[in-house]
């Protein structure tokens, strides 16, 4: 029981850094997109970022 507790905390700051990237990476995407051309579609929008 001691075991699983103290491996928590460690879980809980991996699972929130994942989903701060996760909303982060959203919101940047969403800014993309909105100040991209409007004939451009996402994938394009990625290709050519990257």
């Amino acid at each position: 029981m001691n075991d699983e507790i103290e491996r928590l905390p460690g879980r809980v700051i991996v699972a929130s850094a994942l989903c701060t990237l996760a909303v982060v990476a959203g919101l940047f995407a969403t800014f993309v997109w909105l100040t991209a051309e409007p004939q451009s579609t996402p994938p394009a929008l990625v290709y050519k970022i990257f």
